[in-house]
């Protein structure tokens, strides 16, 4: 086979569009996805501003908060913690970037058509992610309540993207992470031997609650 690859397995879920057919109808209306920020998500953003005003050491002056239009999901706290083996405290304080690379990693295996044929095996799991830089989602809960870092620690280290589907089915491959605009050196020696699940995700995302 040398160096080909075969895509054999997608999933999308991207705002407005919840799969890939739903998403390629968007491209091929060439529909805009630009809008105001969520009603219902900026409730529970302009809390935790206005809570993280309060704890500043200096008064903030304009108490408006203000959001930019931009392309958001409607929703980022639906997640079935069960189906992944965690807890409700350890998805809560999951980055919803994770939970989104699970949802679709693992969608993507069942598209391929095989969701009940890797287990075990030697397939490797590796993930391309890049996010805005700002505050992070473990800064979020931080702030509210610092005794949850250390179970939410695990679910917002960037390198768990791939191993938590690995772990979950007990992958034996490679399970690497990397910023998406780079491409690792080992890529073409690790896909010659190494059946794969791979993802992409560049998922600007507030943090909400979870």
């Amino acid at each position: 086979m040398g160096n080909q690859i075969a895509i054999i397995g997608m999933s999308v879920e991207v705002p407005q569009a919840r799969d890939i057919h739903a998403f390629w109808d968007i491209i091929h209306s060439g529909t805009c996805l630009t809008r105001p920020f969520p009603t219902e998500r900026r409730r529970d953003m302009s809390d935790y501003v206005r809570y993280m005003r309060a704890t500043t050491i200096r008064e903030v002056a304009d108490p408006e908060v203000r959001y930019h239009d931009g392309s958001y999901f409607d929703r980022i706290d639906g997640f079935d913690y069960e189906f992944f083996g965690l807890t409700p405290k350890q998805a809560s304080t999951t980055d919803p970037h994770l939970r989104l690379i699970m949802r679709n990693m693992y969608r993507a295996v069942e598209d391929a058509g095989y969701a009940g044929r890797i287990r075990g095996t030697r397939t490797g799991v590796f993930v391309g992610f890049a996010a805005n830089p700002g505050q992070s989602y473990m800064e979020y809960f931080n702030r509210v309540d610092s005794s949850l870092v250390q179970i939410g620690l695990v679910g917002n280290v960037p390198t768990m993207m791939a191993n938590r589907l690995s772990s979950h089915l007990d992958l034996h491959g490679r399970a690497w992470w990397w910023t998406a605009p780079a491409r690792p050196r080992w890529w073409r020696s690790t896909r010659r031997r190494t059946r794969c699940c791979s993802a992409t995700a560049t998922w600007p995302l507030w943090p909400v609650r979870g």
